[in-house]
């Protein structure tokens, strides 16, 4: 009776000692994400900031980081006298809900005065943090889900072992690997996807959260459109953020709307040398494309009184 019971106070000795070490490394691991988020924030060197979250559409796909329109935009900006820091949050496959999730960390580090936001167009398949977004909104969501939501994507040991299970393929179902522009890594779920009607709602109840939570932050929101060709409508994702900015009273940079016309000859035909010179053979701009983004958010802003946001004055 005794050996056997000392073996299984060993066992239980050696599994709280694992547990307690995995802790501690766990705390030393969120310890050194909030310094590196403090130590990231500090560098804002007093200019109001603009925040641009997003896609591949915001990060920049194709385009050197100088070319994309956030960097574009504080070129712009600076040139009319504004001295204010725009910052690209953007990485490839973002969806509503990750953006939704990630948005608090960013308004504390950044603490922008503006969060310019385009997003949607992945929801269809990347099911990152979805099961994240149904709770959030009340809706049921089965315990193995809030489980795993919980290990892989709160706890940084999950994270760390989620993404060395996509690297050696380990990852069952066929996940993407993107870096946002700090070289940090993201891994997007392309699980079972949703019905149209399924995804179409939580884009809109993420955007509705995103934009209170800018609110709550003292960050005006701003929406933009995707700019689109006849074989790349963004039909849906546009018409979401266009509702969704009539339904709050939010700014909206229709660029699919305002920039058309760079994309049209004067008999109104469609212009392909056009199109081709100022976007990407899927319709991610090229550089001349995001220059005219960003002169189309100076305008809009200007036209909304929103510029004095970026002079500290509200």
């Amino acid at each position: 009776m005794g050996k056997p019971a000392t073996k299984i106070k060993r066992a239980a000795l050696a599994a709280l000692a694992i547990v307690l070490a995995l802790a501690v490394v766990e705390l030393l691991l969120q310890g050194a994400h909030l310094l590196a988020r403090s130590r990231a924030g500090a560098g804002a060197d007093g200019r109001p900031v603009v925040l641009c979250i997003g896609d591949s559409h915001t990060y920049g796909a194709g385009v050197a980081a100088a070319e994309t329109y956030p960097a574009q935009l504080e070129a712009r900006l600076a040139a009319m006298g504004y001295k204010v820091r725009v910052v690209n949050e953007g990485a490839p496959g973002y969806n509503t809900s990750e953006l939704r999730r990630r948005l608090p960390d960013w308004l504390g580090e950044w603490q922008p005065v503006m969060v310019i936001v385009l997003v949607s167009v992945n929801n269809g398949w990347n099911r990152a943090d979805a099961a994240w977004s149904d709770q959030a909104d009340g809706l049921p969501v089965p315990l193995s889900a809030r489980v795993s939501d919980f290990i892989f994507t709160r706890l940084r040991l999950g994270r760390a072992f989620w993404l060395a299970a996509h690297r050696l393929e380990w990852t069952r179902q066929p996940d993407e690997l993107a870096h946002d522009r700090e070289g940090r890594a993201v891994v997007h779920q392309r699980g079972p996807g949703d019905s149209a009607a399924a995804a179409y709602d939580r884009a809109r109840r993420d955007l509705a959260a995103i934009i209170a939570a800018c609110r709550a932050a003292h960050a005006e929101p701003v929406l933009l459109t995707y700019v689109s060709d006849p074989e790349y409508t963004f039909e849906t994702s546009n018409r979401l953020l266009r509702e969704t900015a009539a339904r709050f009273r939010v700014t909206l940079v229709d660029d699919d709307r305002d920039l058309r016309p760079a994309l049209t000859r004067p008999d109104g035909s469609f212009d392909a040398a056009a199109r081709n010179r100022l976007f990407l053979p899927d319709m991610h701009p090229a550089a001349p494309g995001y220059r005219l983004i960003a002169e189309n958010i100076v305008r809009r802003l200007g036209e909304d009184g929103k510029l004095e946001y970026l002079r500290g004055t509200r």
